[in-house]
C-alpha cells in the first residue's frame, strides 16, 4: 500500500510541477488583447443583483456610478423589501441625480438559483442591446466599461468576460479567501485562455449581447443551474458565437468568516464539478504540495526533493502573479497553508452533493441542476 501511495504521489506531483511551470509560461506571455476605449460608448444596461449589505457594498456599486461611460443605465435589484442593500442604493440615487440609476424590488422567483431570478426581474427593465451583469462585490476600475464593451464592434461576439483579483479585508479568512482568487482562480483563467478558446463567463463582470442571449433561450436557461455564469458562456459558444476575455481585470471584495469561506469555496468547486467534472477532477494537479507529500511513503530523498521543489515553485509563482497583475500583498508563508486548505475543500466535494447558499441548502443533481432540499420528496 505504501508503494502505491508513493507512486500516486510521484506521478501526480510531477504533473503538478509541470502545471506550475506551464502557469509560469502563460503568465510571462500573458498580454491581454487591449481594446482602445471607445470614443463613442454604445448604450448599455448594467444589472447589479444585490442581497444584503456590508461595509464595502457602497464602494463596490459606487465604482459603476462614477465610471465615465455615457449612456449607462444602472439597475440594482433585490428580492426582499427588507433587504439592507435598499438604503445603500437609495443614497447613491440621491447622490447621482444625473445618472440613470434605478432600484427594483421584486420578489418573484423563476428558478432555484435566486441570483438568476433576480437578474430575470432586472432584465425586464433593461432598455439596451448590450447588457452588463456584475456581482454585488465587484469593483470596476476607472474607465472599465468602455474597454469591456469595445469588442462588440464585431457582430459575432456574444459575451466579453473579465478576470478578477481579490481586495480582501485584513482578517485571516478573508486573506486566505483572496489567495484562492489570485493564485488559483485568476491563474487558471489565464492558463485556460492560452490553451483553448474561451467558452465560459465569470460572474464578477460579463457584458453580453441581448439578441444572442435571446437566441440561447435567455437567462431562464440557467435559472436552475449552480454554474449559471459558466454555462452562459458554454451556450454562447455552442450557438456559434465568440466569448472573449477582456483586458479589464476587476477586483472582488472579500470579507469572510471561516464558516462562510468554506461554504463559498465548496459552492464554487461544485460549480466547476457540475459544469465540467473532468476539469474538476484534473484541477487537483494545481495543488502540488499535498500531492507531493504523498511521496513521504517512499524514499526520503525523493520526497524531500519533490516537496521542496513544489514549495519553491509555488512561492515563486505567487511572486510573479503579484508583480504582473498587482494582486494583494499577502505573507508568503500563507501560500502553502492556502494550498493545503484548497486541496481539503476539493476532496470534500466528493463526499457530499449538498451546498449552502443564501441561507438555503441545495442538492446538486446531474448537470449542475440545483434542487432545494426542503422541497424534495
Amino acid at each position: 500500500m505504501n508503494t502505491v501511495i508513493f507512486l500516486v504521489g510521484f506521478v501526480a506531483g510531477f504533473a503538478s510541477l509541470a502545471y506550475i511551470a506551464m502557469a509560469f509560461w502563460c503568465l510571462l506571455r500573458f498580454r491581454p488583447r487591449p481594446q482602445p476605449p471607445l470614443s463613442e460608448c454604445p448604450p448599455v444596461s448594467v444589472l447589479k443583483p444585490l442581497c444584503g449589505a456590508d461595509e464595502r457594498l457602497d464602494e463596490c456599486i459606487r465604482s459603476f456610478c462614477i465610471d465615465d461611460a455615457p449612456g449607462v443605465q444602472i439597475i440594482f435589484g433585490v428580492q426582499s423589501p427588507r433587504d439592507p442593500a435598499i438604503a445603500v442604493v437609495r443614497r447613491l440615487i440621491d447622490e447621482f441625480p444625473d445618472r440613470d440609476i434605478s432600484l427594483v424590488i421584486d420578489e418573484r422567483i423563476h428558478g432555484a438559483n435566486l441570483k438568476v431570478s433576480n437578474l430575470i426581474n432586472l432584465m425586464e427593465r433593461a432598455r439596451h442591446e448590450l447588457v452588463v451583469i456584475s456581482d454585488a462585490d465587484t469593483i470596476l476600475p476607472s474607465g472599465g466599461l468602455r474597454r469591456v464593451l469595445a469588442p462588440f464592434t464585431a457582430p459575432d461576439v456574444a459575451a466579453v468576460t473579465c478576470l478578477y483579483k481579490s481586495s480582501p479585508e485584513s482578517n485571516l479568512p478573508s486573506v486566505l479567501g483572496g489567495l484562492l482568487f489570485d493564485d488559483w482562480i485568476l491563474t487558471s483563467g489565464i492558463v485556460n485562455e492560452a490553451l483553448r478558446p474561451v467558452d465560459y463567463c465569470f460572474g464578477s463582470l460579463t457584458a453580453l449581447r441581448r439578441s444572442a442571449l435571446d437566441k440561447i433561450g435567455g437567462l431562464a436557461t440557467v435559472a436552475d443551474h449552480i454554474a449559471d455564469d459558466f454555462m452562459l458562456g458554454r451556450y454562447f459558444a455552442r450557438a456559434g458565437y465568440r466569448v472573449l476575455l477582456s483586458d479589464v481585470v476587476v477586483s472582488m471584495m472579500i470579507k469572510e468568516t471561516w464558516r462562510a469561506m468554506i461554504k463559498r469555496e465548496r459552492r464554487w468547486l461544485y460549480c466547476v464539478k457540475a459544469a465540467t467534472p473532468v476539469d474538476h477532477f484534473m484541477s487537483m494537479i494545481t495543488w502540488a504540495l499535498p500531492l507531493t507529500c504523498l511521496t513521504a511513503f517512499g524514499p526520503s530523498w525523493v520526497a524531500s526533493g519533490l516537496i521542496g521543489t513544489s514549495v519553491v515553485l509555488r512561492l515563486a509563482l505567487h511572486g510573479l502573479i503579484r508583480r504582473r497583475l498587482g494582486t494583494a500583498r499577502i505573507p508568503y508563508w500563507l501560500v502553502p497553508v492556502r494550498e493545503i486548505l484548497c486541496f481539503a475543500v476539493w476532496v470534500s466535494t466528493y463526499f457530499s452533493r449538498d451546498v449552502a447558499w443564501r441561507e438555503r441548502t441545495y442538492r446538486i443533481a446531474r448537470g449542475g441542476v440545483m434542487i432545494p432540499i426542503q422541497s424534495r420528496t
